[in-house]
Formats: structure tokens, C-alpha cells, sequence
């Protein structure tokens, strides 16, 4: 076989070469091996397509349904800001079509959540569908932004709050929805994720309202972030590791936040951790905080086994660079293992299967499937 022909069965496969160590090794990495290209539809050709402003769907972010057969897929139409796709992955085909009222495919800290079992998705506050039909339910009575589900999706948190103001994080049974509302001392909570034994890891900072005052022990100052340990259940106290304000140099803005509030939060059940694509890892008991090998990402996903870490690429400017390298990333030694190639765009996000055998990554208008056993 020619080398130019070899190269190009590597790219389609989406293998690189790694380092000593291969996939094979026992106990190494999953070798993604690309399984199948989803595609969403073509960009019109030149013509009346063209000039009234149609384009191809853009697919923004995924999720799996609980048992890993449906693909949620998250785009961008000409005619809509938001539409879902639930894909039947052993059929290979369309399962749904929902249409959204509300944007949520540019709003980042939004994802694609699956209920009851993944018989129903939403986004959290209010709309739901049914994912196998696509019908419309009524809204649920669910309050905040930033949704996250727990474990076993029998609870949801959301958070409310403008940008940089005292927030609330209230939390649901997500059959019942029965409401549990937690203040957090007039702090501003920026992200929020749960941990494997259903308790909550904010990210929080200071607010004018709670600058000067005690927030659980801790006299907040100016710049003060900390991570905050909460139990919705209340047998346990709330605990917190606080960051103070790091000095800039710069008389105009002396001081910083010395650890960001603002970062996506991946919890990694298996294991009881909660990974930041800031490139730290938070220990979901102690709330100790690591390093992990991450460069610009365009999101990351974990094997429900908790040992790897996928991290989806980012577009280079440079053209003769793509497609891009995504990074397998050991979870406990956090330092990345391997890499393979595959998606062409920064958009579409990247997803696992809970059941562990699918890798989806986004290539803006299509969507690679990659097999992990």
C-alpha cells in the first residue's frame, strides 16, 4: 500500500500515531475508530438558496440519551436559531425533529439534558419534549440557568441570577419537581456541577452585596473566589476553599481573580471529581484542586469509566493543519496519552456514551461517530 494511501486511512479512521505505548496495550487508551459520518444537510449551491440567506444546519452541541442509543444533536438552521435532532444511532437515522422558541444553541453553558430515563429532553427551565416523538410537553416549573443533572438524573440544579450578582441555586426532583432553593451568602455563583455522592461543587465569587460581610466562616474581600462544597440534603456542612485576590502589577486594575468562576464543569461520576476546562481537576470530597494536561479546547467529555478524558480541538487559522487533533487525556495522571484526528470546526461539541462505546464529535455540519471498543 502507498504511503499517501496509508495516511489518508489514518485520517479516516482517526488514528495518530502515538508514542511508545499503543492502544493496544493492555490498559492503555480506546483507539476512537471513526464508525460513521452523521450529516445534517449541504450548504445551497449558488442561486436563489444562496442569496436568500440559506445555509446548512450548524451543530452547536450533543448529548446521549441515558442508554446511548440517541444522539441529541443541538443546531442552527436558516430558519431556526435552535433546533434538536434526536439520532437513532443502532437505525442510523433521524428519530425527531423539535423546534425551539428560545435560543439555546449560542448560549454555551446550556446543554442538551435527557429525563425519565431519556424519554424526555430539555434544557432545563420550562420547555420539554418528548425525545422519541418530538411533541411538545407542558413546561416544566424548574427556575435558573446552567441546568446540570445528577448522577442518576433524578435531580437537576439550575442557578439564578444576573452575571455578577448574589445567586440562587435551586434544585428538583426531576419527576416531582418538587423545589429546594439554596442561598449561597449573596456570592455569585459561576458554574455549578454535582458530585458522585449527590452533593453540589459552586464555583462562586464576591458580589457588592457580600464584599465586607462573613460568608460561612470567611471574611469576603475584594476580588475573593472560592470553591464551595454544598449538601441539598443538609447532614453535612457546607465547606469552602477560598482564593484571595491576586495582584496585577497594574495600579489601574490591581488586583484579579486569582481562580476563575467562569469555567465549564464536567463531573467525572466514576470517580468523584469534577474536571474544568480552565485545565484543573476538583476532588469531589476534599475539593482539592490538580493540574491536568489541557490546551485550547472546544470541550471535553469523560468515559463513564472515569479514565479518560476527550478533549475536541480547536480550528487552527492555518488551513494545511486540519483536520484537527483531539487529545485522550488520563484522568489520574492527567497528562494527555494520545491523539487522533477528526472535525474541522470549533463548532458542534463533543459527547460519550454512557453505555461506552461512542465518541461523537462536531464538524459544523455533520458529525463524526467514532467506535471505542
Amino acid at each position: 500500500m502507498k504511503l499517501r494511501e496509508i495516511g489518508m486511512l489514518l485520517a479516516m479512521t482517526g488514528v495518530l500515531c502515538m508514542t511508545n505505548a499503543t492502544a493496544a496495550e493492555a490498559g492503555g487508551p480506546p483507539t476512537p475508530k471513526l464508525e460513521r459520518t452523521i450529516s445534517l444537510g449541504h450548504a445551497p449551491l449558488l442561486g436563489l438558496g444562496a442569496l436568500a440567506g440559506k445555509f446548512a444546519p450548524i451543530v452547536k452541541k450533543m448529548s446521549f440519551s441515558p442508554d446511548g442509543r440517541y444522539l441529541g444533536l443541538v443546531e442552527t438552521t436558516s430558519e431556526s436559531a435552535t433546533d434538536i435532532v434526536v439520532w437513532d444511532i443502532a437505525a442510523n437515522k433521524e428519530q425527531a425533529r423539535i423546534h425551539c422558541d428560545f435560543n439555546y444553541a449560542d448560549l454555551p453553558w446550556e446543554k442538551l439534558l435527557w429525563l425519565q430515563g431519556g424519554k424526555v429532553v430539555t434544557f432545563g427551565d420550562g420547555a420539554q419534549w418528548d425525545a422519541m416523538s418530538g411533541k411538545a410537553l407542558p413546561d416544566n416549573p424548574a427556575r435558573g440557568r446552567m441546568a446540570r443533572l445528577n448522577k442518576d438524573g433524578t435531580k437537576m440544579l439550575g442557578i439564578s441570577g444576573t452575571i455578577g450578582d448574589p445567586s440562587t441555586i435551586f434544585v428538583y426532583d426531576t419527576r416531582t419537581w418538587v423545589e429546594h432553593k439554596i442561598d449561597v451568602d449573596g456570592l455569585y455563583v459561576g458554574a455549578a456541577a454535582w458530585t458522585a455522592d449527590d452533593k453540589i461543587i459552586a464555583l462562586v465569587s464576591e458580589t457588592a452585596d457580600s464584599r465586607g460581610k462573613v460568608a460561612n466562616g470567611h471574611d469576603v474581600k475584594p476580588y475573593d473566589t472560592a470553591i464551595r462544597l454544598i449538601d441539598p440534603s443538609g447532614k453535612t456542612s457546607t465547606r469552602d476553599v477560598w482564593f484571595a485576590g491576586e495582584r496585577t502589577g497594574n495600579p489601574q486594575i490591581p488586583l484579579r481573580d486569582a481562580f476563575s468562576v467562569e469555567s465549564d464543569m464536567e463531573p467525572n461520576f466514576a470517580k468523584n471529581e469534577v474536571f474544568l476546562d480552565s485545565g484543573r481537576v476538583i476532588d469531589g470530597t476534599t475539593l482539592a484542586v490538580r493540574p491536568y494536561a489541557l490546551e485550547e479546547t472546544a470541550g471535553i467529555a469523560i468515559s463513564p469509566d472515569g479514565r479518560w478524558l476527550f478533549a475536541k480541538g480547536m480550528t487552527s487559522v492555518d488551513p494545511t493543519l486540519k483536520p484537527v487533533l483531539n487529545t485522550i487525556v488520563d484522568t489520574a495522571s492527567g497528562r494527555a496519552i494520545s491523539q487522533f484526528s477528526g472535525g474541522m470546526e470549533h463548532l458542534g461539541g463533543i459527547a460519550a456514551s454512557p453505555n461506552g462505546q461512542w465518541l461523537a464529535i462536531g464538524d459544523e455540519n455533520s458529525v463524526f461517530l467514532f467506535n471505542l471498543k
